[in-house]
């Protein structure tokens, strides 16, 4: 983020929780800036989240800000956190692998955030300020005016990333309409394989995930798709939206702070989004609560705004999943019902040309 202004060191760094798109470009243009920033991230240092993704204009001027080449408008999330912690680490950003944030304790002028280690042990790290890219994982943040609430129905899909080539060029797939459940198929960028989605209807929880995910791989083998990139994932893709994005000196971005549906695909755009407010705010003098409210009121903006496109596009479900061929995705499904849908890949495209937010 190279058009960051320079601030003065500062003694104690900002504390980032999760090694995501939003978490490790906020500690890539935080370091950029001379600012001291530690990442700790829950997992391990190689992404494996196998879902497709929409970046649109705003987040991949992010990413070239940032020192990545534009990865153009069809990725997956795997290849970008991949790729942003790649950078981090030829930077020499400090980022802590299989370190879990536990819990964060306000203090007059620091936070005190707890971590646990990967053999158990448990630390206190003292920071400036907490940004919360941890995806809402973090119970201590989960309250009072950090609070997260559902501004949607339940939207579960089970989703796998494929090296194997695409079968067609656009988005193509087939919908059961008597099961309202749809077999959608995201070809990535470069032709270099694809993104499958199970897709159920608005409404219904996830319920027996094992059965859920054993459905889904039978689908799979019918199909023939092949060994997927990593295992498939079930998600409930419930929109939410903080009450507030900010506390004192803990700020929450990406799906910290909100998320929305994966039929818009611009989750990681969002919280890329965020990522640049954050540095924004926190490279420029002045007292750490007030620029962690300023970065807050954007952060909710462009999530307020992306909730309202993917409201609009979840009622739309059903009539953009009809352009795909009316098919039992019981047993009798085979590859060769699968067919692309203009209107869907036409509908992508315009929902990833808008702004999340209009600031730039």
């Amino acid at each position: 983020m190279t058009s960051v202004i320079r601030s003065a060191a500062r003694e104690l760094p900002v504390i980032v929780a999760g090694a995501g798109p939003a978490g490790t470009t906020t500690a890539l243009g935080l370091h950029a800036a001379g600012e001291a920033v530690l990442v700790f991230e829950a997992r391990g240092p190689v992404a494996t989240r196998a879902r497709n993704i929409f970046l649109r204009p705003q987040a991949r001027d992010i990413l070239q800000e940032v020192g990545l080449p534009d990865p153009g408008r069809d990725t997956t999330i795997m290849s970008i956190e991949n790729d942003l912690r790649g950078l981090a680490s030829e930077r020499g950003v400090p980022v802590a692998y299989d370190r879990r944030v536990l819990g964060v304790v306000e203090h007059t002028d620091h936070v005190a955030v707890t971590v646990q280690g990967p053999r158990g042990g448990i630390s206190t790290v003292k920071g400036r300020a907490l940004v919360d890219a941890s995806g809402g994982r973090i119970a201590a943040t989960e309250t009072g005016d950090l609070e997260r609430v559902a501004t949607g129905p339940h939207h579960v899909y089970v989703t796998a990333q494929y090296a194997s080539p695409a079968r067609f060029d656009h988005v193509y797939g087939a919908f059961d309409r008597a099961r309202s459940e749809g077999m959608v198929f995201f070809p990535v960028a470069n032709k270099t394989g694809f993104v499958a989605y199970y897709d159920l209807p608005p409404g219904v929880p996830i319920g027996d995930e094992a059965a859920l995910l054993a459905r889904y791989e039978a689908i799979a083998g019918r199909l023939e798709l092949g060994p997927p990139v990593a295992a498939p994932q079930a998600f409930d893709a419930r929109q939410h939206l903080s009450r507030s994005a900010s506390r004192g000196r803990i700020l929450k971005i990406g799906d910290s702070a909100g998320n929305a549906d994966p039929y818009i695909g611009a989750g990681a755009a969002a919280a890329l989004v965020d990522a640049r407010s954050a540095v924004r705010a926190l490279t420029r003098p002045g007292d750490d609560v007030h620029l962690v409210g300023q970065a807050a009121e954007d952060v909710l903006a462009g999530h307020r705004n992306l909730g309202a496109q993917a409201g609009m596009m979840v009622r739309a479900r059903s009539l953009a999943l009809r352009s795909l061929p009316d098919v039992d995705l019981g047993e009798r499904l085979t590859a060769s019902d699968l067919r692309p849908s203009r209107f869907l890949d036409l509908t992508a495209r315009l929902l990833t040309h808008l702004p999340i937010t209009s600031s730039g």
